[in-house]
């Protein structure tokens, strides 16, 4: 049996045409916890009472692990993954930093299945925390302060854009796995569901 022709994968991801580019996708959970993080640790400056030590201690830990979430956030969209699939060829090329770092065959890629459960429980869990707090902003008879009615914007509209992010990641994305070349295990990449035809297509063998 003749053995499937293999593409010579350019070192340089610039090397590449653009239709042959699949770039990583993501969404928006970690600026979502990020900015959450950020939010909650001010809540010790508006309280009436005294904030304590402790109090203070636990704010600025929140404050540190909101802004490495962001600042990641910003680091992961700056230099994304790329893979590369020629579609007369069975290959797949990973670059990472605009350098290939390896070739996986396209039988060995494996989709991520995930129940429904896990796609529309979240999205209706998060609609409902986003209308929950939204409900404070209504005239009513409870007397909020403004303080209070920013801080319950800012908590709909936090939970509004991590439902957005579950819509996209689960809907409009799917998620790859990647096998490894020298150990166990995958590399899971996430990419645009259109682009799966490009990326999973297999051609067929001459012979084979």
């Amino acid at each position: 049996m003749p053995s499937p022709p293999t593409p010579d994968f350019p070192r340089d991801l610039s090397a590449v045409p653009e239709s042959a580019r699949v770039r990583e996708a993501f969404g928006w959970a970690p600026a979502c916890w990020g900015f959450g993080l950020i939010v909650f640790s001010s809540l010790v400056f508006t309280q009436p009472a005294k904030p304590t030590q402790t109090e203070y201690v636990g704010a600025a830990i929140s404050f540190l692990w909101g802004v490495l979430l962001l600042v990641y956030e910003l680091r992961r969209r700056k230099r994304p993954r790329v893979l590369v699939r020629f579609p007369q060829f069975n290959q797949i090329g990973i670059y990472k930093r605009g350098t290939l770092n390896r070739t996986v065959n396209v039988e060995d890629v494996n989709l991520v299945l995930y129940h429904p459960s896990r796609t529309w429980g979240p999205i209706l869990a998060l609609a409902m925390a986003s209308l929950g707090f939204a409900v404070f902003l209504l005239p009513g008879p409870t007397d909020l302060s403004r303080t209070d009615r920013v801080y319950a914007a800012l908590a709909s509209l936090l939970f509004a854009f991590y439902m957005a992010s579950v819509i996209k990641t689960r809907l409009r994305c799917d998620t790859c796995m990647f096998p490894y070349q020298n150990r166990r295990g995958s590399e899971w990449i996430m990419v645009r569901r259109k682009a799966i035809p490009l990326l999973l297509s297999r051609v067929p063998v001459p012979g084979g």
